[in-house]
């Protein structure tokens, strides 16, 4: 099941309402398009989401750091620790 807009916005913030706006009703395939997209647009907001977003999408991430997609993509590799970091 998706998160839902609360799940991603939990508090109703400008951040949280960018994540919404471009998570909301994404899969994690489509969520890992995001990031093949532009992964420095995209990892802010899994910081911004609410902890269900984050449980869901946060694979979409890793799916993208698996992939040949990624490599070179250091910058997103730096967030992505970042990011953890952040959520630990």
């Amino acid at each position: 099941m998706l998160p839902t807009a609360q799940e991603i916005n939990p508090h109703d913030d400008p951040d949280g309402q960018w994540a919404q706006r471009h998570f909301l009703g994404k899969n994690l395939e489509q969520a890992e398009a995001l990031f093949r997209e532009n992964s420095l647009r995209y990892q802010e907001d899994l910081i911004f989401m609410g902890p269900v977003g984050f449980r869901f999408y946060v694979f979409a991430a890793i799916n993208y750091l698996r992939s040949q997609a990624s490599h070179g993509d250091t910058a997103m590799a730096s967030c992505f620790a970042m990011i953890i970091e952040h959520w630990l």
